[in-house]
């Protein structure tokens, strides 16, 4: 260090600005200058050699000026980057160019400043490199606070990365390198859509677009492809970043959710799909069906459906079990799917009932063919549940020109399929007005349906909804029962479906709420304590999407009396099929804030299950019976009805199960954590002048009904 300098300030920097050549003049201004600015200013001569530091650079460096002067100002660099900030000074003095240096002092003491310093070079009148002026900023708190952004960027579970318009990757995260086992240094300079499966590519490079075009910060859910070649799926926000008006990079974040998105896919194929089969199910069908007969209507063009039902397959079940009859069906189905062409629909509805969808022929011959093919192909025997089995099945073909309703084309072909079986078995029909002696019937169910709402006429009959825990009746369901003077008992799937294909179903529907809600009201007043979750009454999507239901509700529970809370509507996923997903989340929503309790009934058996279960304010949630036949055994694993149950729950739902029939089934439902259920195991149905039994002594009546 040199030792031939006056520590005195003032002389100093006149002595400084003196050997670099600057006018007198001008050393006061600089002078004050100097002394007052807040951040460290320096001057060194022409070799870096300190010659000035005022106050602030003190500080900064924690020596004193005597000590910074000529190459003491060294004294104060941190060890571990001196070599580089005195290479960058030698670099500058070979060019005479201005530089900047982010680096770190440490004061005697210990502590560690971290500066952003910018140098630049001072000349003389003739040109000549003389020195240097230095200007130090205090960045620590900077620093820290960015150190402290990039460990929590570092060590964040979500991917955290930033690419440039081109969607280039110019920074990335551990996560993101264990996300898709690229290392850093591989994924810097990759592009984004390097990652991303194929078929995804053309979904991504839209949504760059739109990004670009000012759309960016959109929640978007993409597949990609791992550096091993396996797929993962992640769900990424991103923003753009632009300056002077221009878009400079991509800041994004992504969450792997390949476990939710598989979950979700099982739910839905098993929401979309025949458990059994593995066909399309009924909703999937109808949705598609709806799609084809719009489209033929706008084209021009025509839709068929078949529908095939087995030949005495109660036989099959009835003498060999129900075992040997599903691996039965599991094995047509496969022999279906090779009778059909390329892009015709085959599912399965239900029982031994499967339907076809065909959209594109020639005439009516060509159906022919492919019905004879479909038909000849239960020629061969089938092996299922250990033997040899042969069956026949009758087939019925509706064909629509577009204009009809999926449910009218069905019930077409169900006509037809019908007469086939009449006819002869094992072979097919195609509908045509000899076969609208069934529509007469449906006719004349309406016409007697009327009469019957009108003159009150129908019964109501209650089933009990028991607790798994303790037995106890928790609601009981209300069922419409039409006792008539001439046909004796009509049956509800008969004149429920006639009802439902006409405006009927709401004066049906009214009739049956009245009556449930003044029942339910008399029971309350008689026994106070029952029935914690009221009555429980079906209501059809027709029924909810009117706009004055659910103002009838409300006025009919203050006529009778009855707290909103004592009464559950059922609605089943065919509510939320069209334009009727709005009306009903409005009237849903209405009753809702009411206090009515919402049920979800037959869950699993339509295509919007868990869409509607999260944008609807349901309170409960039905099994369908179809998942609780499943269980045969008091040790059957029950998949679907374990995740119903799990999924329920999970959501703060009461699970409820449907046609339990054994004391098996029950048993392995309330281990499973189901809360409630019913079915004739507990009670069949029953007119409303036995409830009270169960409402006396409920328990005793279960044990009854279970002994």
């Amino acid at each position: 260090m040199s030792t031939g300098w006056r520590a005195d300030s003032s002389e100093v920097i006149g002595s400084a600005l003196a050997r670099l050549g600057i006018a007198a003049d001008g050393e006061a201004f600089v002078r004050a200058l100097a002394a007052r600015a807040p951040v460290g200013v320096f001057l060194a001569d022409r070799l870096g050699n300190c010659l000035y530091a005022n106050d602030r650079m003190r500080e900064l460096t924690g020596l004193q000026l005597a000590q910074m002067l000529g190459t003491g100002w060294r004294e104060a660099l941190h060890p571990d980057e001196a070599g580089s900030i005195l290479t960058g000074w030698a670099a500058a003095i070979r060019g005479g160019s201005a530089f900047v240096q982010a680096q770190r002092y440490v004061r005697p003491r210990g502590d560690v400043v971290w500066v952003e310093k910018t140098v630049s070079p001072i000349h003389n009148a003739e040109g000549d490199l003389t020195g240097w002026a230095g200007v130090c900023v205090d960045v620590t708190d900077r620093h820290e606070s960015e150190k402290r952004y990039h460990d929590l960027v570092e060590n964040a579970r979500d991917a955290i990365y930033t690419a440039d318009p081109t969607g280039r990757l110019l920074s990335a995260n551990r996560a993101a390198e264990e996300v898709s086992g690229y290392s850093r240094e591989e994924l810097l300079g990759m592009s984004l859509f390097d990652l991303i499966a194929p078929e995804e590519l053309e979904r991504a490079g839209e949504l760059l677009a739109r990004a670009l075009a000012g759309f960016g910060g959109e929640t978007i859910e993409m597949e990609l492809l791992a550096k091993d070649g396996h797929r993962i799926w992640a769900e990424a926000r991103y923003r753009a970043v632009e300056e002077n008006g221009q878009i400079v990079r991509f800041e994004g974040i992504a969450r792997e959710t390949t476990e939710r998105h598989t979950l979700q896919e099982q739910l839905s194929h098993q929401a979309f799909h025949d458990q059994l089969t593995g066909l399309p199910n009924r909703a999937l069908l109808v949705d598609r069906l709806g799609h084809a007969l719009a489209g033929a209507e706008r084209l021009g063009k025509r839709v068929a459906v078949m529908l095939l039902d087995l030949d005495n397959f109660k036989l099959v079940n009835d003498s060999l079990g129900h075992d040997v009859g599903d691996s039965l069906l599991g094995a047509i189905a496969p022999r279906l799917l090779e009778s059909v062409r390329t892009g015709d629909t085959v599912a399965r509805l239900g029982g031994d009932e499967f339907a076809f969808v065909v959209e594109s022929f020639r005439d009516e011959r060509e159906l022919a063919d492919l019905a004879k093919r479909i038909v000849d192909a239960f020629e061969r025997p089938f092996e299922a549940g250990g033997g040899v089995h042969r069956v026949t099945a009758s087939l019925g073909i509706a064909v629509a020109h577009g204009g009809e309703t999926a449910a009218g084309v069905l019930r077409n072909a169900d006509t037809a399929m019908y007469s086939a079986k009449a006819a002869r078995r094992g072979g097919f029909e195609l509908f045509d007005d000899g076969m609208r002696r069934r529509l007469v019937r449906e006719l004349e169910l309406r016409d007697g349906l009327a009469d019957a709402i009108e003159k009150e006429a129908l019964e109501l009959y209650f089933q009990p909804i028991l607790s798994l825990a303790d037995g106890g009746v928790l609601a009981l369901e209300a069922l419409v029962r039409w006792p008539h003077p001439e046909w004796g008992w009509v049956q509800p799937t008969e004149f429920i479906p006639v009802a439902e294909s006409d405006r009927l179903i709401v004066s049906l529907g009214r009739f049956v709420l009245g009556q449930a809600i003044a029942r339910a009201a008399d029971w309350h007043a008689c026994y106070p304590g029952a029935l914690p979750l009221g009555v429980f009454v079906n209501v059809s999507p027709t029924e909810l999407a009117a706009p004055d239901f659910v103002h009838f509700v409300a006025s009919t529970l203050e006529t009778h009396g009855l707290a909103s809370d004592r009464l559950g509507i059922e609605v089943t996923e065919r509510v939320f099929i069209g334009e009727r997903d709005r009306q009903a989340g409005d009237s849903l929503a209405a009753l809702a804030e009411m206090g009515v309790r919402i049920s979800l009934d037959d869950f699993g058996t339509g295509y919007s299950a868990l869409a509607s279960l999260k944008r609807f304010p349901f309170t409960a949630l039905k099994i369908d019976r179809f998942f609780i036949r499943a269980i045969r055994g008091p040790e059957d694993e029950a998949p679907i009805s374990r995740a119903i149950v799990s999924l329920g729950r999970s959501l703060g739902l009461t699970v409820i199960a449907e046609g339990v029939e054994t004391a098996v089934q029950a048993e392995r439902l309330r281990r499973l954590g189901c809360d409630a259920a019913q079915g004739f195991h507990f009670a069949r149905p029953q007119p409303a002048a036995a409830v009270a039994a169960y409402l006396e002594e409920p328990r005793a009546r279960v044990r009854t009904a279970a002994g």
